[in-house]
């Protein structure tokens, strides 16, 4: 196979309702990868036996699968890696749950490829037997940047609340006791539950960046900070949306971006307030623009999902030439 030939996957898709499905990662990656000239193959339930009709029927050059549910609960699926090599980019942190940790080794083994982020455990991979290679995910479509001298919100963060973000909601309790925070959530009864005191329902990725320009601090904080090279997407999501971004710092972020440049390092979160109240002066507003536009910029030359799926097929294509 010629490294740049065009290619055929097949990509399972966890079931889910339409309206997520169209705002999630997967949807993206794979407009993105029919953006490029390559031929993605959805398949969205009966995995197996759509997986032998499509077999039956088209030249495929791999099958990629996210979800962790897909593999666990069709364990089945996993011989198909003989005949076809199984790629699987998980986006998950699979160390947050001990149950999921264990099914993810089970599963990493009988693919060709593990693509994740758990950089620190690579070592402890490759003794078990597993191929795994670094893979972050990345910002979507590029959307305007909307400059801005009016805000209407002082601190905003989007993002869930469930048992594994027990640090990250205490955090953002003391914030909402002490300044103006606004949660945009999908946990919305959850929040309002604590107490939350500003709670609105989650926006689609395409408004996002109508709300960070109106807001003069957009916090990303990860649910876990105890992974090396482990973060969320969200600070790709928010940085390529125009925001003016405080994010906790995870060892090897700084290759991505630049603190005080990109984005601001919060290296020490029990000094978030001190941090918050330098950048809430109405006298900063000319120099976090200044570096919201930048982390903007260095989100879209550097980190679409574009700039992923190039890298994804490149290791692909070293692998099957090794």
């Amino acid at each position: 196979m010629k490294k740049n030939e065009k290619k055929t996957f097949i990509y399972l898709i966890p079931k889910r309702k339409k309206k997520h499905y169209n705002d999630s990662s997967e949807s993206i990656i794979i407009k993105k990868f029919i953006k490029l000239g390559h031929t993605i193959i959805p398949i969205y339930s009966f995995y197996f036996i759509n997986i032998i009709s499509k077999l039956l029927t088209n030249k495929i050059d791999g099958i990629i699968v996210n979800s962790i549910k897909i593999l666990s609960k069709n364990r089945l699926l996993l011989i198909f890696n003989k005949l076809i090599p199984i790629y699987w980019w998980y986006f998950d942190n699979s160390l947050l749950k001990e149950k999921n940790y264990l099914k993810s080794i089970q599963i990493a083994k009988k693919v060709s490829i593990f693509f994740n982020k758990h950089y620190k455990q690579f070592n402890n991979y490759i003794k078990m037997g597993i191929k795994p290679i670094w893979l972050d995910q990345g910002t979507s479509s590029k959307k305007e940047f909307i400059n801005s001298q009016k805000f209407d919100y002082d601190i905003i963060f989007f993002g869930s609340l469930n048992l594994v973000h027990t640090n990250r909601t205490n955090i953002l309790k003391n914030i909402d006791e002490n300044y103006n925070l606004t949660i945009f959530t999908p946990s919305t009864k959850q929040f309002k539950k604590l107490g939350f005191k500003n709670v609105l329902p989650a926006i689609p990725h395409y408004d996002i960046n109508k709300i960070v320009s109106k807001t003069k601090i957009t916090l990303v904080l990860n649910a876990t900070t105890k992974e090396d090279y482990c973060w969320s997407n969200r600070i790709h999501i928010m940085l390529g949306s125009g925001a003016f971004c405080l994010t906790d710092y995870i060892v090897g972020i700084e290759n991505s971006y630049t603190d005080g440049e990109d984005c601001v390092f919060i290296k020490d979160l029990n000094s978030i307030n001190k941090t918050i109240n330098h950048w809430l002066n109405d006298e900063k507003t000319n120099e976090r623009n200044r570096i919201r536009l930048n982390g903007y910029n260095k989100a879209h030359e550097k980190h679409t999902y574009e700039n992923r799926i190039n890298i994804f097929l490149n290791k692909i294509n070293a692998n099957e030439y090794e």
